[in-house]
């Protein structure tokens, strides 16, 4: 409730959005999409999302000039470098998230860009490989049958291959 009371109190200027607490947050990406489409005089099939990774840092204190940050997302099967700002191997030996198989994300800043325009590498820190990581809606993938609802461009140590065979995947919510 504090999140909608905040959300509710600050009205246009909200700075991120927490993506778990929408019922269905593809719409509410798409919903960025056709806004965008609207003030650029474009058809929505000509939008897309670019997704970046926001260094570590302190929180903005400002939204962004287009699109929105967002939070919450979980990365399951893998760690996060914070200070390369980089996916890496899990490893339980001593990390700090070695005690568990996943890792909040950080801040996400996700706008809307015409089709043609060629987006930049998945943050705003160089890397030299980045993997499409598969994002659910769902906490528990084991028993179903799930499509991912959308693809994060995440900067990594590894070739996507390897991520693949791994099963990194990112979810919503904490399990």
């Amino acid at each position: 409730m504090e999140l909608l009371r905040s959300y509710r109190k600050n009205g246009n200027a909200v700075v991120c959005y927490e993506i778990a607490a929408f019922l269905r947050p593809k719409r509410f990406l798409k919903a960025l999409l056709m806004e965008q489409a609207r003030r650029e005089y474009m058809e929505v099939q000509d939008v897309t999302m670019e997704v970046q990774t926001m260094p570590f840092q302190d929180p903005p204190s400002q939204p962004p000039e287009t699109g929105v940050y967002v939070a919450g997302f979980y990365l399951h099967n893998a760690s996060w470098d914070h200070h390369r700002v980089t996916m890496v191997p899990h490893s339980r030996d001593g990390a700090p998230d070695a005690g568990s198989l996943q890792v909040r994300l950080p801040l996400m800043w996700v706008k809307p860009v015409h089709k043609h325009f060629r987006p930049l590498s998945g943050t705003l820190i160089k890397s030299d490989t980045t993997y499409g990581c598969p994002v659910y809606e769902c906490k528990e993938l084991r028993y179903k049958r799930v499509e991912p609802f959308m693809y994060l461009s995440v900067p990594c140590t590894l070739q996507p291959k390897i991520w693949d065979q791994k099963q990194v995947y990112v979810t919503l919510s904490e399990t």
